[in-house]
C-alpha cells in the first residue's frame, strides 16, 4: 500500500525534474531501496535539512 507524504527538495532541482516530466515518487522509492541495500547509513541524518541523496535519472 502506498501513502501520501511530503518531502523537502531544492526548488531548482524540482523545477528541472518537472521540465523533464520525471516521476518523483518512483525516483524516491528507487533511491530509498538502493540506500537500504547499502546498509541505510546515508539515510541517517539528524534533521530535515541534512545531506542530500542524489537520485540518478531513469535508465
Amino acid at each position: 500500500m502506498k501513502r501520501r507524504t511530503s518531502v523537502y527538495i531544492d526548488a531548482d532541482l524540482l523545477a528541472k525534474a518537472k521540465e523533464k516530466k520525471l516521476n518523483l515518487s518512483q525516483l524516491l522509492e528507487k533511491a530509498i531501496r538502493e540506500a537500504l541495500k547499502e546498509g541505510g547509513s546515508s539515510l541517517k541524518t539528524p534533521s530535515r535539512r541534512g545531506p542530500r541523496v542524489q537520485i540518478p535519472p531513469p535508465a
